[in-house]
């Protein structure tokens, strides 16, 4: 990160806290999976149950300036459960969406 170059190419100014930095709102590991289970009793009637996994480790947010240090998000899991339902002309769907505490 260069603050003299952001100083002198734009109207803005910089003082940033450290000279490198990761990219921001990047996580190092992100991890999606799902399990899904299909049943359809006939051509008018089905159910489809879905669980879904999610996770992102530690993200860069706002890089730090004025001697203030990186703003970090933490790690975040969540887990859906998502069910759909077919009756002849009708479908319906259930969403339940529960963030999972953090493993430290």
């Amino acid at each position: 990160m260069n603050a003299e170059k952001v100083n002198a190419e734009t109207e803005y100014s910089a003082s940033f806290t450290f000279d490198s930095s990761k990219l921001t709102g990047a996580s190092d590991v992100l991890v999606n999976t799902d399990l899904t289970y299909f049943k359809a009793f006939d051509k008018d009637h089905s159910l489809q149950t879905t669980l879904a996994y999610n996770y992102f480790s530690d993200q860069l947010n706002t890089i730090g300036t004025l001697k203030k240090g990186n703003v970090i998000d933490k790690s975040f899991n969540t887990l859906d459960l998502i069910i759909k339902s077919k009756l002849k002309n009708l479908n319906f769907s259930s969403v339940c969406k529960k963030p999972i505490k953090p493993f430290y």
